[in-house]
């Protein structure tokens, strides 16, 4: 007699399934100290980010990100350094006017809306459609490729606009700007130079200057720029604004005309 063994299946093959990639922190926070004091750095890069930041009961510094708190341990003082970063979403970043620190803020790609506090601040805006509002600490604002809206604070102030048509003022009377300092690189760029000591630079490109009857400008025009209007209340405040540079390249409009 012949047996026959039972056929034996071969084995299945177990399916190999990766390790998922390991996620990357939402939120980042990190501590640090340089010379002056405590440095906190916070980046929010994969994501869309609301940022504020408050300080709190005990004068320390609070940041508020998407709804949450993040209590950053850092004294709300000008010897505190508040880092920023933010990705290519549309973000907010809002510091109130009472949080002292000094802060540096650069946002990704987007059209973002930064508006700085009490203490300096540096802005680096990046490409996008940006908003950009220094508070009473005033600093610096690069507003980088995009159509943005600078706006001086109560600090002196320094306004850069790039590539695009970029739309520059000091007119917020909250802040009342004591000097902001104003350089056009823009294809058609606006300025309203409203209160304070303003000081106007203008590089490349056409220029729309509007200039209150309080004010009393520099207009520097270099050999790039092409027609700058500047719009005054009338020919008798022409000498208000002083051009410097290509002075050819100056045309005056007036809101109205000089009394017969």
């Amino acid at each position: 007699m012949t047996l026959i063994s039972p056929s034996i299946p071969a084995p299945v093959p177990t399916p190999y399934n990766p390790p998922a990639p390991k996620q990357k922190p939402a939120v980042k926070i990190v501590h640090g100290r340089d010379s002056k004091g405590p440095v906190v750095s916070i980046s929010v890069t994969h994501q869309q980010a609301d940022i504020r930041i408050k300080k709190d009961a005990n004068n320390n510094v609070v940041a508020f990100i998407n709804g949450k708190p993040y209590p950053l341990n850092i004294p709300n003082s000008d010897l505190s350094t508040l880092n920023i970063t933010t990705g290519r979403y549309r973000d907010h970043v809002r510091i109130d006017d009472n949080v002292k620190v000094y802060a540096y803020i650069e946002t990704g790609s987007g059209d973002d809306f930064v508006k700085t506090g009490g203490g300096k601040a540096t802005v680096e805006a990046g490409p996008g459609d940006d908003h950009v509002q220094l508070g009473t600490g005033g600093g610096l604002v690069r507003g980088g490729l995009g159509n943005d809206k600078m706006f001086g604070g109560t600090g002196h102030s320094t306004l850069h606009g790039d590539d695009g048509e970029n739309y520059f003022s000091t007119d917020i009377p909250k802040y009342s700007p004591k000097g902001t300092a104003i350089y056009s690189s823009g294809t058609e760029d606006t300025i309203r130079a409203a209160a304070g000591n303003v000081d106007i630079t203008v590089y490349s490109g056409k220029t729309n200057i509007e200039v209150d009857k309080s004010v009393s400008p520099n207009v520097r025009l270099y050999g790039g720029s092409g027609r700058s209007n500047i719009t005054v209340d009338s020919p008798s405040e022409e000498s208000n604004v002083k051009i410097l540079g290509q002075k050819k390249n100056a045309n005056f409009i007036y809101k109205r005309n000089a009394l017969p």
